[in-house]
C-alpha cells in the first residue's frame, strides 16, 4: 500500500449491510464465491451509486437490481446509480445470475449524506503511545501482580505501548553517602517494595513494551522539610512537605540511581521521568510533595544536568498537574517561557486530566487547544499522563472515548495514560477488573492498539456534529487508522470516497453497548461502513 494515500473527500451514509439474502442463493462449485454490494455518493444529494463485486462466479453474468418499493430493473452492468424521491430509509438488493445459479446481497441506508474532509497536507502530532500505570492489582496489595495471560492481554490485545510506574517510598531509606555525586548502589534498597515490581516490569519488556516512564510521588522523608503532623499512619513520613533546597543534588542522585537500577536489573532504558506528581497538592493520605513552579524548575535544571552527566537518554516530563490552562500558567512560565535551561531540560509538558486530582476532567476543545498552542511555541509535545474516574458502563466508556478524542483532536497530545491497568473488584480507576477486560478497556483498545507509536494525525473534519473523526497515518509500519465516534442514537455510516487507492482494504472494529471492539469484517476504501447508534468504529489498514 502506498504510504501516502488519502482522503480528499469522504461522505457519510447511514447504511446497514445484511449478509442474509432475501432468498437462499445457489452457490456454484468453487472456493470463496460471493457477491459484495457496495455504495458510494451519487451525482446529487438524493442519489447513490451501487457496485456489485463478484468473486469466483463465472461469466457471463446478469444483474437484477431491486430498490424495493422504489423501482426494479434488470441489466448486465454491475454498477448502477439511483435517485431517490426524498430523504429517508431505503433498501437495495442485487442478484448476480449465470447458468449455474445466482448469488445475492442487500444494503439498507438512510439519506441524507454527511461529509468528512481530510487534508493530508496538514500534519500534527506524532504519537508516543498509549498506556497505564501499575499491574494486575495495586502495588499495595498482596497480588498476584501478573500472569502470562494478563501480559498477553495488555500487550497484544489492548496494545499497551507506554507503562507508567512510580519509585517506591523505601528505595533509599537513608542517604547512601555524604557525596551526592557518588552513587553507592549497595545502599539503595532493591529488596523492599521494588522487589515485587521488577519481575513484572521484566515481563512487560520481554513481551514488547519499550517505553517505560516513572513518576515520583515524593522524595524520601529524610530529604524533606515541613512534613505535616496530622497524616495517616501508613504515610511513613512521605505525605506532604517540601523537598529541602539544600538536598536538590541528593534528590537528583536518587532519581538517576533509580534509572540506572532499572537498566541494571531489568534491561530497561527508561524513556522518561517526572520528578514530581501533582506538585501543587499536599496530600495527607498518600505520598506527595509540594513545589512552587519555580522550585520545580530548579529541580529540573539539576536533574537534567545529572542525566546528561550520567550519559543517559531519559527524558524529563513535567509538571503532571491538572490539565487546565489556568492551572498551568505558573508552570508554563517557569518550565517553558522564562528560562532557557529549564526549557531545554523539560522535554515533554505533561498534565493530568482531573478537575481536582480525583474527579475526571472530560476536557473541552478550547482548553486543550490553549495548552497545545503554548507547547507548540516551544516545540514541546503535550502528554496526558494520568486520568481515571469513568464509570464501568457503556455510558462511562463512551465518555472516555470522547475524552481521548478531544485530547487528541484539540490538544494534539502525543500520549494518553490511564491511572491503573487493573484492580481487584469493580473500579472506575482501572481499565481492567481482576486482570480481565471491562468496557473502559474495550473503548481504549480502539486507540491503544490501532494508533501505534510513530503515527501522525492528519487534519479531519465532519459537517455532522454527531460524528467525531480522527485520522492517522504511520509510516513506520505503513498503516492507516480512521476512528469514528457516533454520538447519536441513530445509525450513520462513513463512505471512504476519494481515496486514491480504491482497492485498499481496511479491517473494521466496532464497539457498542453489545459489542466489545469486535471485528466486523473488512471493507475497501470506496465502500460504506456502518456506524451504529452510540458506537465507536475503527478502520485499520496495515501493509502486510
Amino acid at each position: 500500500m502506498n504510504r501516502s494515500i488519502f482522503i480528499v473527500l469522504s461522505v457519510f451514509l447511514t447504511i446497514h449491510c445484511k449478509k442474509d439474502a432475501p432468498t437462499e442463493p445457489k452457490t456454484p462449485t468453487g472456493t470463496e464465491t460471493y457477491i459484495d454490494l457496495r455504495a458510494s455518493a451519487g451525482e446529487t444529494a438524493l442519489s447513490a451509486k451501487f457496485f456489485a463485486v463478484v468473486k469466483n462466479f463465472k461469466e457471463p453474468l446478469s444483474f437484477d437490481w431491486n430498490f424495493a418499493d422504489t423501482s426494479y430493473n434488470t441489466q448486465t452492468s454491475e454498477i448502477t446509480e439511483m435517485t431517490f424521491p426524498q430523504n429517508g430509509q431505503y433498501t437495495v438488493y442485487v442478484t448476480a445470475s449465470n447458468s449455474d445459479g445466482y448469488i445475492t446481497d442487500s444494503l439498507t441506508f438512510v439519506l441524507p449524506f454527511s461529509k468528512v474532509v481530510v487534508d493530508p497536507e496538514l500534519k500534527y502530532q506524532t504519537i508516543d503511545g498509549f498506556g497505564a500505570f501499575g499491574a494486575m492489582d495495586v502495588w499495595w496489595s498482596n497480588g498476584p501482580f501478573y500472569t502470562e495471560n494478563f501480559i498477553d492481554l495488555v500487550v497484544n490485545d489492548l496494545g499497551l505501548s507506554i507503562h507508567r510506574n512510580n519509585i517506591p517510598w523505601d528505595f533509599e531509606p537513608t542517604n547512601d553517602n555524604t557525596d551526592p555525586y557518588k552513587i553507592d548502589t549497595n545502599n539503595f534498597n532493591i529488596k523492599g517494595t521494588i522487589a515485587k515490581q521488577l519481575p513484572y516490569l521484566k515481563a512487560l519488556r520481554k513481551a514488547g513494551v519499550d517505553k517505560f516512564i516513572i513518576s515520583c510521588w515524593t522524595p524520601m522523608d529524610w530529604m524533606k522539610i515541613d512534613i505535616p503532623k496530622d497524616v495517616e499512619p501508613h504515610c511513613n513520613g512521605q505525605c506532604g512537605g517540601k523537598l529541602n533546597p539544600i538536598l536538590y543534588q541528593e534528590y537528583a542522585e536518587y532519581l538517576v540511581a533509580f534509572i540506572q537500577m532499572l537498566k541494571r536489573e531489568c534491561g530497561i532504558e527508561l524513556y522518561a521521568i517526572s520528578p514530581q506528581n501533582e506538585p501543587l497538592f499536599e496530600q495527607t493520605t498518600f505520598e506527595s510533595c509540594v513545589y512552587t513552579p519555580e522550585e520545580l524548575a530548579d529541580v529540573i535544571k539539576i536533574l537534567g544536568s545529572r542525566i546528561d552527566q550520567a550519559d543517559l537518554q531519559t527524558k524529563i516530563f513535567a509538571p503532571e498537574h491538572m490539565g487546565s490552562f489556568s492551572w498551568e500558567q505558573g508552570f508554563f512560565n517557569a518550565l517553558l517561557r522564562n528560562d532557557d535551561i529549564t526549557r531545554t531540560y523539560t522535554d515533554i509538558f505533561a498534565v493530568h486530566s482531573y478537575l481536582d486530582g480525583v474527579t475526571p476532567d472530560y476536557g473541552d476543545a478550547a482548553g486543550w487547544r490553549q495548552m497545545y498552542q503554548e507547547c507548540a511555541k516551544y516545540q514541546k509535545p503535550l502528554w496526558m499522563s494520568e486520568t481515571s474516574g469513568y464509570e464501568q458502563t457503556w455510558t462511562g466508556a463512551q465518555k472516555l472515548a470522547e475524552s481521548i478524542y478531544v485530547a487528541l483532536k484539540y490538544g494534539k497530545i502525543s500520549a494518553w495514560i490511564y491511572w491503573q491497568l487493573s484492580e481487584s473488584g469493580p473500579s472506575e480507576y482501572a481499565l481492567m477488573r481482576d486482570g480481565q477486560p471491562t468496557p473502559l478497556y474495550y473503548v481504549s483498545k480502539h486507540f491503544y492498539r490501532y494508533i501505534r507509536p510513530g503515527a501522525e494525525q492528519f487534519e479531519s473534519a465532519s459537517d455532522d456534529e454527531k460524528i467525531l473523526v480522527l485520522t492517522f497515518n504511520n509510516e513506520n509500519d505503513v498503516s492507516n487508522t480512521f476512528i469514528y465516534i457516533n454520538r447519536d442514537r441513530k445509525p450513520r455510516s462513513i463512505l471512504l470516497d476519494g481515496i486514491s487507492e480504491a482497492g485498499a482494504e481496511y479491517t473494521i472494529y466496532r464497539s457498542t453497548r453489545d459489542l466489545n471492539c469486535q471485528q466486523a469484517g473488512t471493507t475497501v476504501a470506496t465502500n460504506a461502513v456502518l456506524l451504529p447508534g452510540e458506537s465507536i468504529t475503527t478502520l485499520y489498514s496495515k501493509e502486510k
